[in-house]
């Protein structure tokens, strides 16, 4: 059996743990009740949260810590809420009312940016407690990510126009040399090393020198399309994205 924290044998119900490696058969074990934890990740325990974040918007992106602890959303047409206790309780911060339509958070928390439509990028250093315009421009920003520092924040916007980089948490920002597109999404790995974007009419294209040089993806299965969202992995190895006119999946190992 498991021996607790406190120095005392687990609870009974727990075969399946393995000892302090942590070792443990899920068919077997489900839920540390004494504990109040849920091994049943995702699966079940969903709730509406409660406080101002509640009600009738259009939420258009949220965003979460590493930890869960530091949760961020946007509302088209709407404000930006945050929560700093796992999602228990909810709050909006500056600045006001804007077309929000993406949000990425550091591991931490700590730096968070979000990006308008027709707007700005909008950065925050202190968890989320307040944004500020991150002097890019204004523009019709479509999505954005944020390595796990904070260090790297990589935005997409439609234009035709130029991918925007920041490599100092959002004090100044690089037009990237991946040209100008109809930019839909884009994706940072962990580190920041690898960044890829989607062209809405156009390919995929990736970065594996921190942004510093783009290629298209030779003979991407079908080629050029109606690309409009991508997520890369933490090391960057694992890549997903989705083609809305194929109604299909693409993915890289």
């Amino acid at each position: 059996g498991y021996t607790g924290v406190t120095g005392r044998t687990g609870p009974t119900g727990m075969t399946g743990f393995t000892g302090p490696t942590g070792v443990f058969d899920p068919a077997v074990l489900t839920t540390f009740s004494e504990f109040g934890i849920s091994l049943d990740i995702g699966v079940s325990n969903w709730r509406e949260v409660a406080a101002g974040a509640t009600g009738s918007r259009s939420w258009d992106a949220v965003a979460t810590s590493s930890s869960g602890q530091y949760q961020t959303a946007v509302v088209d047409n709407g404000l930006v809420w945050v929560s700093t206790n796992y999602g228990n309780t909810w709050g909006s911060v500056t600045p006001g009312n804007q077309a929000w339509t993406s949000v990425a958070l550091s591991a931490s928390g700590q730096y968070q940016a979000a990006v308008v439509s027709g707007g700005a990028i909008y950065v925050s250093s202190n968890f989320g407690t307040s944004f500020a315009d991150a002097g890019s421009g204004n523009g019709s920003w479509t999505s954005v990510s944020i390595s796990a520092s904070g260090q790297y924040i990589l935005a997409s916007r439609f234009g035709p126009t130029t991918l925007l980089l920041s490599s100092n948490s959002g004090t100044t920002w690089t037009s990237l040399s991946a040209g100008s597109r109809e930019w839909y999404s884009a994706s940072i790995s962990a580190s920041g090393q690898h960044q890829t974007a989607v062209a809405y009419n156009g390919s995929i294209y990736v970065s594996s020198d921190y942004g510093t040089t783009w290629r298209a993806v030779a003979g991407t299965p079908p080629g050029s399309g109606s690309w409009n969202a991508v997520s890369v992995s933490s090391s960057g190895q694992y890549q997903i994205a989705s083609r809305e006119t194929a109604s299909a999946l693409y993915v890289s190992s």
